[in-house]
């Protein structure tokens, strides 16, 4: 039976064609309830990554197969022939991963879609006005669905025999954001105005919804102005607002309640728009606004905000993995602050004047670019000019005492403060591992065509390795074991010269490098398109990570082996979307882009199998 609908957003009446199509679709669709195909599965084999030049680098002769395009040049249509109808591409949301099933919201069909990754058999659940959101429980089959149309939460459970259970929730206001703590037991549901679309509700911007999971109930909480990040730290959660955090305690909430609020900073007129970061532990906040020379500590869960002064203002702050200890980029010093946030109330907090001749490494009145996040655009800043000192980098360890010399107490340094001089390079960005002992500086304002520096900073040392990389680098992700980082390249606009060397098609390529922190090996992998999605498994040494479309192909999925810093890519029938696990039956899936959706599955545990496809699981399950 089909929900009553409440629309948060108004939208123009469909028209009757319109109607007619979604109708025949969602009876296709239904129809296909638990169906599978018994034609056979397409299999799409394994092979190294192609790299055009690179073949230094690890990269083998395969490649992306191009497939030609349709249609010619220059020919003139016959005005007697009907004008072209291109299908639209059906919208599905972001997958979640169960325990054998992938689930995928289609908004366009108030359906929810479930793929069985074993059998890829397909199923679809009615739920509510348009799914946006789906999440699912840890490890099970039960599925939370957000209807963003309906202002409704469905709770869909896969019983045995393969049918579905559903439970629905009116919801207390109109959320456009839902977030399912580690554990599975609580739900959050909230408005995020940075995904605020024209015309829509936005009356519930202090509201929280926790859905209890176990109680199938669902309580209210007040919340600061303006929701925009939510943190899990034990077993609490911090909602990063305009006025603060609001701290929530899930466990025995009332029907009705107001969230204790902590303020970031003492001045009311600075708390918008700030970086915010929450130790693992869940001790101390840090939180910076660009152009400020310094960063705030507000100790939990009722601190009081301190400002700590440093002599520029930082590019780039990270947390230590023990929650006590920041770190701050001074790419203008070239150097880094690291802050000992459990002495933060020591020394005042007025703001000091610093000296040229306090600088570690560089000009101090220089004002640094700042770094952006690995999926930002790059700032309009001049490429950054290593220096004759780092002519002869060749990627050897260096002169660790020196990197590890620490300034102890520049005139006028909060007592918190100690920095570290960098030798090479200049890094303005830092990323600290979950575990582990070392973090990665490198910059990603460096020509994108040549070459740069990284540093690998021991947190327990000081000591600096620095190594080179032969492409920029626009970001950087540890793996969560702390062994080994992966670094996504940058590269020049256009295609190369005719006649270009093998450098000169190395500037013109994506790629990504594997450095292993332990050793400092590097290893360079050229791609057809430039890389995304990373997705690391939680236990082993596997991540992959997507590519494309470019280069002729569709696009490929990468299969690298951390320990041996080994590659394997499959290619794609359709460019992807998401990569995610399922690691109660070992298998990896791709979400991609196709009129009526598509989906591949990797076995993990046969090393010799190829993709296995479905297609139009919104159709007619079509098992490729």
């Amino acid at each position: 039976m089909r929900r009553p609908h409440r629309r948060g957003s108004p939208q123009p009446p469909a028209s009757p064609v319109l109607a007619s199509r979604r109708l025949a679709v969602a009876a296709l669709a239904l129809a296909a309830l638990g169906a599978g195909c018994s034609a056979d599965a397409y299999d799409e084999s394994g092979a190294e990554p192609g790299g055009g030049f690179d073949q230094d680098a690890g990269a083998g002769s395969g490649g992306t197969g191009g497939a030609g395009g349709a249609g010619g040049g220059g020919a003139a249509q016959d005005a007697a022939l009907p004008p072209e109808e291109e299908v639209d591409t059906l919208a599905f949301t972001a997958p979640a991963a169960g325990a054998e099933h992938v689930w995928l919201a289609s908004p366009d069909n108030d359906l929810v879609v479930r793929v069985d990754a074993r059998t890829r058999a397909v199923g679809t659940v009615e739920v509510g006005e348009e799914p946006t959101l789906v999440r699912t429980l840890p490890g099970q089959d039960v599925a939370l669905a957000l209807s963003r149309g309906a202002d409704e939460l469905s709770v869909i459970v896969l019983n045995e025999g393969g049918t579905d259970r559903v439970r629905f929730h009116a919801l207390p206001g109109h959320f456009n954001r839902l977030d399912l703590d580690p554990s599975g037991a609580y739900a959050y549901l909230w408005f995020d105005v940075a995904d605020t679309r024209y015309g829509e509700r936005t009356a519930d911007q202090q509201l929280l919804a926790v859905f209890d999971v176990a109680a199938d109930a669902i309580r209210q909480v007040a919340v600061g102005f303006r929701p925009r990040q939510l943190v899990f730290r034990g077993d609490q959660v911090l909602l990063v607002t305009e006025d603060g955090l609001s701290v929530v305690r899930p466990a025995g909430l009332p029907a009705y309640s107001v969230a204790p609020l902590v303020p970031l900073v003492a001045d009311p007129l600075a708390r918008q728009n700030r970086e915010v970061l929450v130790g693992a532990d869940g001790r101390f906040a840090v939180s910076r606004a660009d152009g400020e020379s310094g960063l705030t500590v507000v100790a939990l869960p009722d601190g009081v905000p301190i400002f700590i002064p440093l002599p520029e203002a930082p590019t780039d702050i990270d947390l230590l993995p023990s929650g006590d200890a920041a770190v701050a980029m001074l790419r203008g010093r070239r150097a880094l602050a690291r802050i000992d946030l459990t002495l933060a109330g020591e020394g005042g907090a007025q703001k000091a004047d610093f000296d040229a001749a306090d600088a570690p490494k560089g000009e101090a009145d220089a004002e640094p670019p700042i770094e952006p996040d690995l999926d930002a655009g790059l700032p309009d800043a001049e490429p950054a000019d290593l220096g004759a000192d780092d002519a002869g980098i060749d990627g050897s360890p260096g002169d660790a005492a020196a990197d590890a010399a620490v300034d102890p107490m520049p005139p006028g340094l909060h007592p918190a403060v100690r920095l570290v001089p960098i030798g090479q390079g200049t890094p303005g960005a830092a990323v600290l591992p979950e575990r582990g002992q070392k973090a990665v500086l490198y910059t990603t304002v460096d020509d994108p065509g040549g070459p740069t520096v990284v540093g690998i900073y021991d947190l327990g040392t000081h000591a600096i390795d620095y190594r080179l990389v032969r492409k920029a680098v626009d970001g950087v992700s540890i793996d969560p074991a702390g062994n080994v980082a992966f670094l996504r390249h940058r590269r020049l606009a256009g295609s190369p010269p005719v006649g270009a060397d093998v450098d000169q098609v190395l500037a013109y390529s994506d790629g990504y490098s594997l450095l292993d922190l332990r050793t400092g090996f590097v290893r360079l992998v050229t791609t057809e398109a430039q890389p995304r999605g990373l997705l690391y498994s939680s236990d082993g040494p596997d991540a992959f990570v997507l590519t494309g479309p470019g280069g002729g192909g569709q696009g490929s999925v990468h299969r690298l082996d951390l320990n041996g810093l080994a590659v394997r890519s499959w290619d794609l029938g359709s460019p992807p979307e998401v990569v995610g696990l399922l690691p109660a039956v070992q298998r990896a899936f791709v979400t991609q882009t196709h009129p009526s959706g598509r989906i591949s599955f990797l076995d993990l545990e046969d090393s010799t199998a190829g993709l296995q496809t479905v297609s139009g699981y919104t159709l007619n399950s079509r098992i490729e």
